[in-house]
């Protein structure tokens, strides 16, 4: 298992943990934000730098959202098609249960 660099952006320090075990400042006592394993961190002065990796997690973050968000509704938007087809078919025993179970899938979904 690799360790995971741990940064606080208020006093630039950083702390490497195995896994994803959540993190500390060491200075501050502040929670640390995770910065995976392969995000190189700037000299603590480089005040520029630190900038740039906050703006550049911020960045990635956002686009992971934007991501889950089109997944889950893309996700919706499946269930809620099969769901409108099976409908659409005259009813039968196998078709009612798995009208039932996409039904419940969706339900589950918008949880």
């Amino acid at each position: 298992m690799s360790s995971v660099t741990w940064a606080c952006f208020d006093c630039r320090m950083t702390v490497r943990r195995p896994g994803a075990q959540p993190a500390r400042c060491p200075g501050c006592g502040a929670a640390c934000e995770n910065l995976g394993v392969k995000i190189p961190v700037p000299p603590k002065r480089d005040a520029k730098g630190w900038k740039k990796v906050h703006l550049h997690l911020l960045a990635v973050r956002r686009r992971r959202e934007r991501q889950l968000k089109e997944a889950y509704e893309s996700s919706r938007r499946h269930l809620t098609e099969q769901i409108a087809k099976l409908q659409a078919l005259p009813p039968n025993p196998g078709r009612l249960k798995e009208l039932a179970l996409l039904r419940r899938k969706l339900h589950d979904a918008t949880r």
